[in-house]
């Protein structure tokens, strides 16, 4: 994960455009799951927070976002 891949998610992130960002954010994450540097952990938040706001436009149901969560959750910990 680079800081390129984390500052080209900002215009979405600001334009609330959380299909984009939850997508784009999963790519990323997907390409080096193994990756532990603070960038990975700051675009497992940002699949979170855009993860969330598809659930509150009611376009993600709570069930799928915690599927798509989970897994990066618990390589955190």
């Amino acid at each position: 994960m680079t800081r390129p891949d984390f500052k080209s998610l900002i215009p979405s992130i600001e334009k609330e455009d959380w299909k984009y960002t939850f997508k784009r954010s999963g790519a990323l994450l997907a390409w080096n799951p193994n990756d532990t540097s603070e960038m990975h952990a700051m675009m497992v938040y940002i699949r979170l927070f855009s993860g969330a706001g598809l659930v509150s436009k009611h376009k993600l149901s709570y069930k799928k976002l915690e599927e798509a969560v989970r897994p990066l959750m618990d390589n955190m910990f």
